[in-house]
């Protein structure tokens, strides 16, 4: 009886530990770059984002040019609160790769499935180890936190 109670134990930790484990993904730490040539480009080292110009979103990122950023891909927002310095973008995570020969390109968005219209942001990246940080939360509504530092 007692081994029984301990695979049944053993067998409900291992289920729920792996979830709980990627509640959570800092997926780009670092200082954030804006791109010269077009004003819709930010970067923090390997991970891209494309922002439209002329919206609040943009104007908002913008203040963060050359200071700390963290992106945190999450499905537990709530834990983030309602900070200014934190925006907090929730949809189904899509990701696809742009046809390319070489380096393969990563695109991340989120899709709002009530307003049935795209995220604010698309995320980029060509850097293997940066886009596998997505794995786990593909085709799952979750958030994305943006935290200027």
């Amino acid at each position: 009886m007692r081994t029984l109670f301990l695979l049944v134990l053993c067998s409900s930790v291992c289920a729920v530990a792996p979830r709980a484990r990627n509640t959570d993904v800092t997926v780009a730490s670092g200082k954030l770059e804006h791109h010269f040539l077009t004003n819709d480009l930010f970067h923090i080292d390997k991970l891209w984002m494309e922002v439209k110009s002329d919206t609040e979103f943009h104007r908002w990122l913008s203040q963060g040019i050359n200071g700390k950023v963290s992106i945190v891909v999450t499905t537990n927002p709530e834990k983030f609160g309602d900070r200014p310095n934190v925006r907090i973008l929730t949809g189904k995570l899509i990701h696809q790769l742009a046809p390319s020969l070489t380096p393969i390109v990563h695109m991340m968005f989120l899709y709002d499935e009530v307003l049935e219209a795209l995220g604010a942001v698309t995320f980029e990246t060509d850097d293997p180890v940066t886009a596998r940080k997505f794995d786990g939360f593909d085709d799952k509504v979750v958030s994305i936190v943006i935290e200027l530092r």
